[in-house]
């Protein structure tokens, strides 16, 4: 009797873990090294399946409200490559793939889902799905005939951690 109740707590756990971990996995870094052919590639595919891709500068952060919703930041679109996009957007994280993180008045190239009303900025689309993110930038920007300026951050990178609530 210990035995079956022992072997269904931990079939029980099972579940339990399968479910919690499946969202997760969706977007996790995977421990697979990618060739650098391969984050290449990648890129090649990011830039010809995004909505559009801006050079942008942030101009304000909306916080999410108490409950996690609604939440976006504002940014002026300092160069189009591919859109059309307005000359201001708003980029929400619709989902934990996407980038939530954004630099006060920090400048970013960004590979954009969704719009017009709100785009996102996928992990997976800005470089951040396995393999090295600069072979991945260089990429992009090789594709899109200028490299980015040495001002501009990395995508969802954080540089100085943002100020927590009291």
């Amino acid at each position: 009797m210990a035995n079956m109740r022992k072997s269904a707590a931990l079939a029980g756990l099972g579940l339990i873990m399968a479910g919690a971990a499946t969202p997760a996995l969706a977007c996790s870094p995977v421990n697979t090294v990618f060739s650098d052919e391969m984050v290449r590639q990648s890129a090649r595919n990011a830039v010809r399946e995004a909505r559009a891709i801006v050079d942008v500068q942030v101009v304000r952060v909306v916080p999410p409200d108490a409950r996690g919703n609604g939440g976006y930041t504002r940014m002026r679109v300092v160069r189009m490559w591919k859109g059309p996009v307005g000359p201001v957007i708003d980029v929400a994280a619709n989902s934990t793939c996407d980038i939530a993180y954004w630099q006060p008045r920090g400048f970013y190239r960004l590979l954009l889902d969704g719009g017009p009303a709100r785009y996102s900025a996928s992990i997976m689309r800005n470089g951040h799905g396995g393999g090295d993110p600069r072979v991945f930038d260089r990429m992009v920007d090789s594709l899109l005939g200028a490299p980015r300026p040495l001002h501009y951050g990395a995508a969802g990178v954080m540089v100085t951690p943002p100020r927590l609530p009291r």
